[in-house]
């Protein structure tokens, strides 16, 4: 194939409005991007800008390297809200041409609005990067430092040059400047940026938050079979950053306030910093390393999460909102068609965030932990430093495991909606023993559809003991009494234990009014958090009757240890009485809790026994207050 190579496009920037012309597309059409992967590859961006504080834009100078396959028609860059003064192309002047957020040479992703680029994820490319800044100020990126000196042409700047990145999306890429100032600065533990202004209260937190990734990057590093991709691992605390985190290669961006604790944290407070630290490293494998051809593929890098020790967390706090959307008809699936790059964050919101871990984990579920794991280990190693989609990630878990995931992949990905299991019929004999135990799904949407499901079905017991079956059917119905004939008949029967599968897992009567009875008394935290769940979702589906969810709350939460449950419990509790209780109802449980427990009490056990008198004493007037309001 004859081969065009552009060496040197030269781009001097400056940052405002850019001028029209009609003659480029709107945003990046799919179509584009296809067509520019296909004829140009090998890219490099030099940058360089200098920032002055205050200024309303930022002037710069890039140049742009590719090998160009074929030079038939025009090359066409991305670049919005701003303008490239001046243009040459292998050191000729050219006219710039700029139109509808591009330049034509004769995350949206919006490097685009920083410099001229081609702004798709299938288009790695190796950046270079050069700042100069105010004296007082830290420039942090992807790379470490590789120059550093001040003075910058008799003006009070200092210039810092980092290292070439490796092959990265243009999404990826990224600086933070400003007065921050670096952390707990020791060996071993990535590094930390906070502004100056807040030094003192990241010192307090730095070496656990240090920690927790330190360890975080050992464990995915066992785990992908991969070392950690990048140079090296940086956090930028950015106040009022619009996201969590953002994984830029070796340099995560941090909400500062998801970070810093304003007031004394509870467990859940630092179990979801926590999450949000693993969460952000975990796409330095997952969407940096590996990264998804195209957006339609979003959730691929946002549907992992790291370690067992966050799924009931999972549970409580996140799942819920996929849920309640995936039960309503404006529902869309996992996969959805971006047949334009501006139209991307759309695809952003519950589905992506909340159901796709939840399909993942039912993935893990069919394949066996090995399994699942081999064949995430597989798809990095071929994808590496590259993209892949959806299909490449399923053929690996085919390939390790020797089992098809077609009809499974079509009914969680690119299906919407969820299925509903419920237990058809259980009976025991004279003796007590089980005789059959089927169960049953359908669709909640009511559109016909059937899923592959695996799932693991608990059988409880007064004494506390506990008898756990797995099930995995496509059908409308399945017969599991082979797995359970003459077992002692259970107390209740729950079908997703440990929450392996997606869907709607509601009680029976026979097994709700046995929960409803002695939940307060199962203790396994875990199973007595998805009893709660399983109670909560009979309600909203109008099985069960709200009051008597109310009344297991006042029975059974003063005793409860779990903070987290309380929490989620709580704001069900809130709910109920605002949604789907009368308002005499309502006023009758606030002064039984009020009743109960009066405020200067809880004052004086707070003071005295800190945090934990909240969950066994506190509640009541809470909710008692919280009707009065």
């Amino acid at each position: 194939m004859n081969q065009v190579d552009v060496h040197r496009l030269l781009l001097v920037l400056l940052l405002a409005a850019g001028s029209l012309r009609a003659s480029t597309p709107e945003g990046i059409p799919r179509e584009l991007a296809r067509e520019r992967a296909r004829q140009i590859s090998d890219v490099s961006y030099y940058l360089s800008y200098v920032l002055t504080p205050h200024a309303s834009s930022v002037s710069g100078h890039e140049e742009i390297g590719f090998r160009l396959a074929a030079a038939s028609a025009p090359v066409v860059l991305d670049f919005r809200e701003g303008t490239a003064t001046h243009l040459t192309i292998n050191g000729a002047d050219a006219p710039v041409n700029a139109s509808n957020g591009h330049i034509e040479l004769s995350d949206p992703m919006d490097a685009s609005m920083a410099f001229p680029c081609f702004d798709q994820p299938d288009l790695k490319a190796r950046f270079r990067l050069e700042v100069s800044a105010p004296v007082g100020w830290t420039v942090i990126s992807n790379t470490p430092v590789v120059n550093a000196f001040g003075e910058v042409g008799g003006l009070a700047l200092n210039h810092t040059e980092f290292a070439e990145t490796r092959p990265i999306s243009t999404y990826l890429f990224a600086f933070a400047a400003g007065p921050f100032q670096k952390v707990h600065e020791t060996a071993g533990l990535p590094g930390l940026y906070v502004r100056k202004s807040k030094l003192q209260k990241a010192e307090a937190e730095a070496a656990e938050v240090q920690q927790v990734v330190a360890d975080g990057i050992k464990y995915l590093s066992d785990y992908f079979a991969q070392p950690f991709p990048f140079p090296k691992y940086d956090m930028v605390m950015i106040p009022g950053f619009a996201y969590g985190g953002m994984e830029h290669a070796g340099a995560t961006f941090l909400r500062e306030e998801s970070i810093l604790f304003r007031t004394a944290p509870t467990h859940s407070d630092r179990l979801n910093r926590d999450i949000l630290l693993l969460h952000e490293l975990t796409h330095q494998w997952f969407g940096d390393l590996v990264t998804m051809r195209w957006f339609d593929d979003l959730w691929l890098k946002e549907g992992l999460k790291p370690k067992d020790d966050i799924w009931k967390r999972f549970y409580q706090a996140i799942k819920p909102a996929a849920y309640a959307i995936d039960s309503t008809q404006g529902t869309t699936p996992i996969y959805q068609d971006i047949p334009n790059l501006k139209d991307a964050k759309s695809a952003y919101g519950a589905i992506v965030y909340s159901k796709a871990p939840g399909v993942i984990k039912q993935l893990a579920f069919v394949l066996g932990d090995d399994r699942f794991r081999d064949g995430l280990r597989l798809y990095l190693k071929e994808h590496i430093y590259a993209n892949a989609e959806w299909a490449d990630l399923v053929h690996a878990f085919e390939r390790v495991s020797k089992q098809s995931l077609g009809n499974w992949a079509d009914a969680y990905i690119r299906r919407r909606g969820m299925p509903q299991v419920d237990v058809e019929s259980l009976t025991c004999d004279r003796a007590n023993h089980i005789q059959s135990l089927r169960l049953k799904q359908h669709d909640v949407l009511g559109e016909g559809g059937l899923w592959p499901i695996a799932t693991e079905v608990l059988l409880g017991y007064a004494d506390g003991a506990s008898v756990h079956v797995r099930a995995q059917f496509n059908s409308a119905s399945v017969d599991i009494s082979g797995q359970v004939l003459g077992k002692t008949c259970p107390d209740y029967v729950f079908a997703n234990n440990q929450d392996y599968a997606y869907g709607r897992f509601l009680l029976d009567p026979r097994s709700r009014a046995a929960v409803i009875e002695r939940l307060g008394r199962v203790s396994d935290v875990f199973e007595r958090t998805l009893l709660w769940g399983s109670l909560w979702d009979s309600v909203r589906e109008a099985d069960l009757n709200p009051r008597f969810y109310l009344d297991v709350w006042l029975r059974d939460i003063p005793s409860e240890t779990d903070d987290s449950l309380i929490q989620s419990a709580l704001g069900h509790v809130v709910t109920t009485l605002h949604r789907y209780v009368s308002q005499s109802y309502g006023f009758a449980v606030s002064a039984i809790s009020q009743r109960r427990e009066q405020p200067a009490d809880i004052s004086r056990k707070s003071l005295a026994a800190g945090s934990q008198s909240l969950t066994s004493s506190c509640v009541r007037w809470i909710v008692g207050t919280l009707w009065l309001r």
